[in-house]
């Protein structure tokens, strides 16, 4: 009578070691270990980082500054932008505290608006608290900020105000919004795969995204980013149960700037002098996309002025083979596999470059910017 009574509690017991087992021999989410090796070095001027992360000082989150910078270290990151909702409380304990050099800290905040939520970069106080869309953005930019849609298509808050040319950047990727949109295929699937294999499961090209973006800027440069929306909203006995590593290494936002301050890093990402890569397919820290001219080079978020049958040279470089898109408003010009390209362009518009590498997404560009100056109109007497 005994054992049949506590049969239904050994049978949990079996089941429970089975399942926990099962988890920690290769679950993406318990599995703390890195999905690859970051890069040792980088070219001067280029500086690796994350964009839009939650600290304990958003009230959906409990990830604090030593394990964002733990994180951040492991995963060979130079800078993490916190965007906090509606707060820079977490700017003025970073500036007071004692924390490691790098990763750099730099901070904007998240905004919840009548269109949808913002992310605001630049300024050192949140906005007034006003629904108001139009106001909020005016507002930031008379403050010397920015503005940028995070998870334009989030099922639960998406973006509405797609008609507003005052926008200055969009999330192309958001690694949150392709966990909901599946969480009980995800959770299964981080319960039988290792890292590198989950990371390759989640992430796939952002196709609707590029087609929005493609659609904005036949209108106004607005500039892509990679966000993860990072949180930590659980943890048992110490022990988060989101896994911030495995979210830093998802999408890279590789930045060209003057140095690393957060001054000089903002005024890089609001320029769009940056790219975003999943390195989990390679890393991409060689990637170039540039431009020139008979008097100059020209880097991604430039824009270059030029008359009207002007061709101006085009260059691209990936550090292993891959698959090379050129893109000009929208349409693809160039298709090929290949390690490097050049190509000439006179349109004038927006050209980027996405590349694949054995199928899956590597690497998406920030544009270059083609425009004609007007000719000079002669002056002729009557």
């Amino acid at each position: 009578m005994k054992i049949r009574a506590i049969r239904p509690l050994l049978n949990k017991i079996t089941v429970l070691s089975i399942l926990v087992t099962t988890i920690f021999s290769g679950c993406g989410l318990i599995d703390r270990r890195p999905a690859f090796k970051p890069p040792q070095t980088l070219r001067p001027n280029l500086y690796r980082g994350v964009f839009q992360v939650h600290s304990e000082f958003s009230h959906d989150s409990q990830a604090n500054f030593d394990r964002i910078i733990k994180n951040g270290d492991r995963a060979g990151l130079d800078f993490v932008v916190i965007t906090d909702h509606s707060t820079f409380e977490g700017a003025e304990a970073y500036r007071k505290g004692k924390f490691s050099e790098k990763p750099l800290l730099i901070f904007g905040t998240e905004l919840s608006t009548s269109g949808g939520n913002l992310l605001v970069m630049g300024v050192n106080e949140v906005p007034p608290d006003i629904m108001d869309t139009e106001t909020q953005i005016e507002w930031v930019h008379q403050h010397g900020g920015f503005v940028v849609i995070p998870h334009p298509f989030s099922k639960k808050k998406h973006w509405t105000m797609w008609g507003l040319r005052s926008i200055d950047g969009m999330e192309l990727f958001s690694l949150s919004d392709i966990w909901y949109k599946n969480p009980a295929a995800y959770i299964f699937k981080s319960v039988f795969l290792f890292p590198e294999d989950f990371l390759k499961e989640m992430i796939k090209r952002p196709g609707y995204a590029l087609g929005y973006w493609d659609m904005m800027q036949k209108k106004f440069p607005i500039v892509g980013f990679a966000g993860l929306n990072a949180h930590i909203k659980l943890e048992m006995f110490g022990i988060p149960i989101e896994n911030l590593l495995l979210y830093f290494q998802s999408a890279t936002m590789y930045v060209e700037a003057e140095n690393l301050t957060a001054e000089k890093i903002t005024t890089a990402l609001r320029q769009g002098n940056s790219f975003i890569a999943f390195e989990v397919n390679g890393l991409a820290n060689d990637f170039q996309f540039s431009a020139r001219t008979a008097q100059r080079a020209y880097g991604q978020g430039a824009t270059i002025d030029t008359q009207p049958g002007e061709a101006v040279l085009f260059s691209v470089m990936i550090p292993f083979e891959g698959r090379i898109r050129c893109v000009l408003n929208g349409n693809i010009i160039k298709d090929e596999v290949a390690k490097s390209l050049e190509f000439r362009g006179s349109e004038p518009g927006f050209y980027r470059v996405e590349v694949e590498r054995d199928g899956r997404p590597w690497i998406l560009s920030n544009p270059i910017y083609l425009s004609h100056k007007p000719l000079p109109v002669e002056s002729k007497l009557f």
